[in-house]
């Protein structure tokens, strides 16, 4: 049993790994510059390479994935671009709400299951 755990726990890990390295990559390809949507339209050079520079955007990409893995690892998940505070406070202060709707669905659907099961 011990070690059906282990394996599993082991092979849960790979998933999650190959999840994030494919997130990494999938935002890498797609079109356009972050920084430019992020900075505007109106903003000057020196600023973009500022901001890129701030968001380790002139790195490499392999220098970018072992910070990108290493910051995940440490719980440093950077700041929101869209309401420029800390993830991990955004994550944490929705993290109630989350739990009651995940609840209420998992209710929902025993109840559902089971009714139609004796149906």
């Amino acid at each position: 049993m011990s070690t059906y755990l282990v394996r599993r726990l082991a092979l849960s890990l790979f998933v999650l790994w190959g999840v994030l390295t494919l997130s990494y990559i999938l935002t890498c390809l797609a079109p356009g510059d972050v920084v430019e949507t992020l900075a505007g339209q109106r903003t000057d050079e020196a600023a973009l390479a500022r901001m890129r520079e701030r968001l380790g955007m002139d790195k490499d990409p392999v220098t970018r994935y072992t910070l990108y893995m290493g910051n995940l690892l440490q719980g440093e998940w950077g700041e929101s671009s869209r309401y420029r505070e800390p993830v991990w406070s955004l994550l944490i202060h929705r993290l109630p709400r989350t739990a009651l709707l995940a609840i209420a669905a998992l209710t929902f659907a025993i109840l559902t299951g089971i009714l139609f099961g004796v149906l």
